[in-house]
């Protein structure tokens, strides 16, 4: 369903005639908000000559026009969700960050929309005219978190930002078109919850994992293809039943397993244990996991068991930085340098 709105829920310094906003002669500042439902998407219709002296803004539900007016240099911005675009000068500003959109073209006279589209991927989008390319500003931008949008209810404004100078008068028409956000399904969420669940259940396996301590692990084929190696191991069988030995503990090679089917480490993995398995088979983003958790983890308890892990990795392509990071880490403490002479 879908709302339309011609008239701010907030003005100062324009006068408005039904959906016709002009600012007042000589005013020093012309700014106009409109009010957005919760979890609404929008689309702001701009209609007007001079667009190049339009700031179009999208800012939280619960700012009013003081506050944005209070907020208008960079460094007042940082840690709000403000979003700024002045069409002049092709400036877009997220939080205190500003970027350059060279391949925005404004006509001086036209039309344009401003648009915002909530959920669980929300997008900022500037579309000129009515059969133009719409920009998604964010995506064009790269703008990277902590100042990327959020799912959350925000309002639009625009601002004259040549208020109080001697320009031809500027005559602006907004129409404001809201609509509930379609339910979408997010496909990434959805295949993790799909592999989660197929790992669980463990159904129609086709295959069989046999680890050095006796165990068996059941699994399907297809998920353990990420790795070359079992790629290259499981080409030489042809028939069922398949079984196939890693030279490992239950708990770890299941850990690795794991993985192939979900992209988790578990916490219940030895990231130590699991780091030469994962390098062995050649499943990069394990190795990865594996390493960014042995390093966040470091201390007396961790140094051996992770030296131990690394070294023999220690002149590997992609590894030498993380041994170096490790022997870095390890000589800045002395409790670790400690627990590391009594391990040897």
């Amino acid at each position: 369903s879908a709302r339309s709105a011609a008239v701010p829920m907030e003005s100062e310094g324009f006068t408005s005639r039904g959906d016709v906003l002009e600012p007042f002669e000589g005013g020093s500042s012309s700014i106009a908000l409109w009010d957005v439902d919760p979890g609404l998407s929008f689309s702001l219709k701009i209609e007007a000559q001079h667009l190049d002296r339009l700031m179009l803004g999208l800012v939280p539900a619960d700012l009013d026009l003081t506050q944005i007016k209070e907020h208008t240099r960079l460094e007042d911005c940082r840690g709000l969700p403000m979003y700024r675009l002045c069409l002049g000068s092709r400036e877009f500003f997220a939080f205190d960050q500003a970027f350059l959109v060279r391949d925005l073209h404004v006509p001086s006279d036209g039309t344009i929309f401003w648009e915002f589209q909530n959920g669980p991927r929300p997008r900022l989008l500037l579309k000129v005219g009515e059969r133009g390319d719409p920009i998604d500003l964010f995506e064009y931008c790269k703008v990277r978190p902590p100042h990327q949008l959020c799912e959350g209810t925000f309002k639009p404004f625009i601002r004259d930002v040549s208020a109080g100078m001697m320009f031809p008068k500027l005559r602006i028409r907004c129409t404001l078109v809201t609509r509930r956000v379609r339910p979408c399904i997010d496909s990434e969420a959805f295949t993790a919850r799909a592999n989660r669940l197929i790992w669980e259940q463990r159904k129609y396996t086709d295959l069989v994992v046999k680890t050095n301590d006796g165990h068996k692990v059941c699994c399907h084929r297809a998920f353990l293809l990420t790795s070359p190696v079992f790629a290259v191991e499981l080409e030489r069988w042809v028939k069922e039943p398949v079984e196939i030995s890693v030279d490992g503990c239950h708990s770890v090679v299941e850990g690795m397993l794991e993985f192939l089917y979900t992209g988790q480490l578990s916490s219940q993995v030895d990231a130590a244990a699991v780091l030469p398995l994962a390098h062995r088979y050649q499943i990069d983003d394990l190795t990865s996991a594996a390493l960014r958790r042995l390093l966040d983890a470091l201390g007396p308890a961790t140094i051996a068991a992770a030296a131990r892990a690394l070294r023999p990795l220690r002149e590997e392509e992609g590894l030498r930085q993380a041994w170096a990071e490790l022997c870095r880490r390890a000589g800045q403490e002395p409790s670790i340098v400690e627990a590391l002479a009594l391990a040897v």
